[in-house]
């Protein structure tokens, strides 16, 4: 059997994968940089608040991209596909898979004018009633790009359709492509003095550059064969709605709890601080994403050991893999802190762009927090376990009441506390819903599961 390492290094998927976060780890600080040297501050608040007012679509999603993959998934067991030809498998199973991926199909469509009609008089508004007069006109660039993010959600389907057949390996190549050229488009606009619409040219790159090659690849054929299946066999209610009920929650108060900082504080303290508070959250995602990085890569074999009843190995992949984001962490985040701190002395233009060296620690904690319970968590939903509901309502509730009564006492510290205490909480309830099952005192308990 080959190692973990070994696996780790042969798949191609994974690979890719592991190439896209290395990347954007070593760019991070290019970007900070060029955001904080190519955009006013005005701009960088409301750069910050794009990126915060467009994970509302999880309000529109609600869980529906994950609940069709799984159900993709499960459809696609027994069958094939060879890129440019088309699925093939027995006949009602075959059947079955390309009525729900129609389904699939038509309901990403709506989904897509949704997010285009619903996201968009939202942004529209809110930036025209939370900014100064003399500011920029931001409504153009707005448009353009949520015109972008109702066009690849419309299309999602077919990244979807590509990973349930098992093709991650084009899949992620084609996001690795898409990320070094966004990022690339995005930087050679800002410093063309492009300003907010850098932030149209990384969106429409990735749009493109992702669900355009894919479609591609899986040819004609398979999309003839998806788009002529009777869809009278498919029920929203009995094939998609008992999965997505169990996500609905969960993503619905994500943008209460991860995305809601920016446009609070937009409309608390104004566009310069939001700069602030959103470039140091930025730069503490840095830390969670390089700790995650080898863990996430592990995530498939997790569900495949736990599936398999493989109960030592998934102990001692979860524990190595728990060791390795925990130490990394550790190195990153010292590393950012005492960076964040010399940038202010050698580069103080820069420097005043994010916060203060405890309010980056604070921010950095948070990342710390928010990457262990991912870890955790990720042990429990190896064996389908989702017990975080009423951690996603509590932490949405105290996210949002802390923002608002401490940004006004504390300014952009206030937002740090409120984001270490709240990622602590969550770590803290992960760790005992971890331990409660591994040890079997959970309703859930691990060794039901075995």
């Amino acid at each position: 059997m080959k190692s973990t390492w070994s696996l780790f290094l042969t798949d191609r998927a994974v690979r890719y994968s592991l190439l896209s976060k290395i990347f954007a780890f070593a760019i991070g600080p290019l970007t900070l940089v060029s955001i904080g040297t190519f955009l006013r501050p005005e701009e960088q608040g409301v750069y910050y608040v794009f990126g915060s007012l467009l994970q509302l679509g999880a309000f529109i999603d609600l869980g529906f991209s994950k609940s069709a993959q799984q159900l993709l998934a499960h459809a696609f067991g027994q069958l094939a596909i060879e890129p440019g030809r088309g699925f093939s498998g027995k006949e009602p199973r075959l059947d079955k898979f390309l009525v729900t991926a129609k389904s699939v199909f038509v309901i990403y469509g709506l989904l897509g004018w949704l997010v285009f009609l619903i996201l968009g008089p939202i942004g529209h508004f809110y930036l025209g009633q939370s900014l100064h007069s003399s500011m920029a006109n931001p409504v153009g660039p707005w448009w353009v790009m949520i015109a972008s993010i109702g066009f690849s959600f419309g299309l999602l389907s077919v990244i979807t359709v590509a990973e349930a057949a098992n093709l991650l390996s084009l899949t992620n190549k084609w996001r690795l492509i898409s990320e070094i050229s966004g990022i690339l488009a995005f930087l050679l606009v800002l410093a063309a003095g492009g300003g907010l619409w850098a932030s149209v040219a990384l969106s429409w790159t990735r749009c493109l550059l992702t669900i355009v090659p894919v479609s591609i690849a899986l040819g004609t054929a398979t999309w003839r064969q998806i788009l002529s299946a009777h869809r009278s066999d498919f029920s929203y209610r009995t094939d998609i709605l008992p999965l997505q009920s169990r996500n609905m929650v969960g993503y619905g108060m994500g943008f209460l709890i991860f995305y809601c900082y920016t446009p609070i504080t937009l409309s608390l303290l104004g566009p310069v601080a939001t700069g602030v508070v959103g470039m140091s959250i930025q730069i503490s995602n840095i830390a969670q994403n390089f700790a995650t990085v080898w863990f996430n890569a592990q995530i498939p074999l997790m569900g495949n050991l736990a599936g398999g009843g493989s109960r030592a190995e998934l102990l001692s992949l979860h524990a190595k893999g728990t060791k390795i984001t925990a130490v990394s962490w550790v190195c990153i985040s010292i590393l950012l802190i005492a960076g964040s701190a010399g940038c202010k002395v050698v580069f103080p233009s820069i420097g005043a762009r994010y916060g203060t060296v405890l309010e980056i620690a604070l921010f950095v904690i948070g990342s710390g927090g928010f990457a262990w319970t991912h870890v955790r968590a990720t042990f429990l939903r190896a064996y389908r376990i989702e017990p975080f509901v009423v951690l996603s309502i509590i932490q949405a509730a105290l996210t949002v009441t802390l923002l608002f009564v401490m940004i006004p006492m504390l300014g952009t510290l206030g937002a740090a506390l409120s984001y270490a205490a709240t990622m602590m909480l969550g770590a803290c309830w992960t760790e005992i819903a971890y331990r409660s099952f591994k040890n079997g005192s959970h309703k859930l308990s691990f060794h039901q599961h075995i």
